[in-house]
């Protein structure tokens, strides 16, 4: 069994080569699958290609590096993607995450225990600095999609995922380019695999630690990436689902009307209670603005990076 192990990255060296330690240190006990591990630096001056040489001298697996100038987070993950032609499936990570020494295993064990055609694992964060008392008490950074029977908007995202690469080829462009610059690429490839009848299950043990860097461990940017989340969505059910759009239309004002009903209680539940609410408005207006055409673009300036 061939696995690539894709990492899409962007001016994060330092991460990067965290990242690449964490996956020189995979185990395998009841599988011994052919890993390579895929680097697409999004940076057209190569900005990551130092570390990867340097660490592919002693790495354990094959390491491969390539360049995909054109900006753009899907971009980059569809030339991930065709780097990984010859793979039978296909595993996603963050350039800011780092994987357990049983991740891939635990996701390879549950593929081969359900015959799902994808696999997530949860996202536990580890945060940088200590952040506020208020975040890490709301949770706002943790990604346990337990309902891994349904898509909806808690769920879809690269950050951990193993696909199978058969799935991705039924698809002329796995990533959509219309979201390259908004993000939520991931979410409309799941909803397309869902949509083709793949099989989705869900890898407990197969853990990733996020390091949370502390410019986003404030409200403004948890309640921007509410914002952010709700109009990519929007937009990959416009795109999948183009008679529906009333319900969804329905959705964005009910969640606007549900937060402003929560508010007044979430405020004896101190900030974090009262972000968390103001993050179902915020979801809401997304959802809206995504409804009207509105693209939020995260990818839009070179300083955001991938994350």
């Amino acid at each position: 069994m061939r696995v690539a192990v894709c990492v899409i990255t962007f001016r994060r060296c330092a991460e990067l080569r965290r990242l690449l330690d964490s996956v020189a240190a995979l185990h395998f006990q009841k599988s011994a699958p052919e890993v390579s591990v895929l680097i697409v630096d999004n940076d057209p001056k190569g900005s990551a290609r130092g570390v990867a040489d340097e660490m592919a001298a002693t790495f354990p697996f094959e390491l491969i590096y390539g360049i995909e100038p054109t900006r753009g987070i899907s971009s980059a993950r569809n030339r991930a993607v065709a780097m990984a032609a010859a793979a039978d499936f296909v595993a996603f990570v963050d350039d800011d995450e780092t994987v357990c020494p049983g991740w891939l295993e635990q996701l390879l064990m549950e593929q081969s225990s359900s015959a799902a055609d994808v696999v997530m694992g949860p996202v536990q964060p580890l945060f940088v600095l200590p952040p506020p008392e208020w975040i890490a008490r709301g949770g706002f950074f943790v990604k346990d999609y337990k309902k891994f029977g349904k898509i909806d908007e808690n769920y879809g995202s690269t950050a951990n995922i193993l696909i199978r690469r058969s799935c991705l080829d039924r698809l002329n462009e796995p990533f959509a380019i219309k979201f390259n610059l908004t993000g939520g690429a991931d979410y409309h490839l799941l909803l397309k695999l869902k949509r083709m009848g793949a099989k989705i299950s869900w890898a407990t043990k197969a853990l990733l630690t996020d390091h949370v860097n502390p410019c986003r461990t404030n409200a403004r940017w948890i309640l921007k990436r509410r914002f952010r989340v709700g109009t990519t969505i929007a937009m990959a059910e416009r795109l999948l689902k183009p008679s529906w759009p009333i319900i969804r239309l329905f959705k964005g004002i009910f969640r606007i009307l549900q937060g402003c009903i929560l508010l007044p209680v979430s405020l004896l539940r101190g900030k974090a209670g009262m972000v968390r609410t103001l993050g179902i408005i915020c979801f809401g207006c997304g959802i809206l603005a995504g409804f009207c055409g509105y693209q939020y673009q995260a990818y839009g300036s070179r300083k955001n990076g991938h994350g």
